[in-house]
């Protein structure tokens, strides 16, 4: 029955996975565009003006990324895309 239930459910995201796509593509107050202006996003420069500190942030994390969890172990349903346990 839960095989059943899983391959429904896989069908219906596959369906409605792309309409909701249009949906939120159509209704979008920023358009539909690959790429957006970085002034269409303020709180972007904030951002760019601090990648030195992120990095750094980011290399401290990656210290331990043999104590870290993969992404599938927090999100099982990513297990298709991230089982190779690389995330």
């Amino acid at each position: 029955m839960s095989k059943l239930i899983s391959t429904l459910f896989k069908k219906l995201e596959k369906f409605l996975l792309p309409k909701f796509s249009q949906l939120v593509s159509k209704y979008s107050s920023l358009g539909d565009s690959i790429f957006f202006e970085t002034s269409q996003f303020p709180w972007a420069y904030e951002l760019e003006a601090n990648w030195k500190v992120i990095r750094q942030e980011l290399d401290k994390v990656m210290e331990y990324t043999d104590t870290l969890p993969n992404f599938d172990d927090i999100s099982p349903q990513q297990r298709r895309i991230a089982g190779d346990n690389m995330w």
